[in-house]
């Protein structure tokens, strides 16, 4: 278990761990992903940590746009993310316009209708965090039924494939 994902369940508030999280390297989170099992993540999204974990990972998301892939690219694509400590979904919305990425949450993901986005893509909090970290391929994903796509399929993929996610192998 790397040193990130140790500290993290060290750590007794969710302040402590938006903190911890906030001042690591992006490698050292992807790392941290990379050596904790399914079950382990899975565990901690169980928990306060999820929200923590989720809203970094969706905050650094738009740093990592290929600007020259995704130049001429104007998509919206919501995301249904299962698995709430609360039985409950969270919602966000990831849209990228001309290679710039922004990611909605909370009421502003909300605000976003059917009219507004491309497609919509369902799927468990384990396999949202492996798919945003790199670690779950978009198209194996669907085709493993863990992410389920509605509406313009196309554009979901062309979404993905406008990122350049590094990637982190277990250490």
């Amino acid at each position: 278990m790397g040193a990130v994902t140790l500290a993290l369940l060290s750590l007794s508030t969710t302040d402590e761990a938006a903190d911890l999280l906030a001042g690591a390297e992006t490698s050292e989170l992807l790392a941290a992903v990379a050596d904790a099992s399914d079950a382990e993540i899975h565990h901690a999204l169980g928990t306060p940590l999820r929200d923590v974990v989720l809203i970094e990972i969706l905050r650094r998301l738009p740093a990592f746009v290929n600007a020259r892939k995704a130049s001429d690219l104007r998509i919206t694509v919501a995301f249904r993310v299962a698995g709430r400590p609360d039985g409950g979904v969270d919602r966000f919305v990831v849209r990228l316009d001309r290679g710039a990425a922004a990611v909605l949450t909370g009421a502003a993901a909300d605000a976003v209708g059917r009219a507004g986005r491309n497609a919509t893509v369902t799927c468990s909090s384990l396999d949202f965090l492996m798919l945003v970290t790199g670690h779950l391929s978009p198209i194996t994903g669907v085709l493993r039924g863990h992410l389920r796509v509605r509406g313009d399929k196309a554009a979901a993929l062309r979404l993905a494939g406008a990122f350049d996610i590094p990637t982190a192998v277990a250490g």
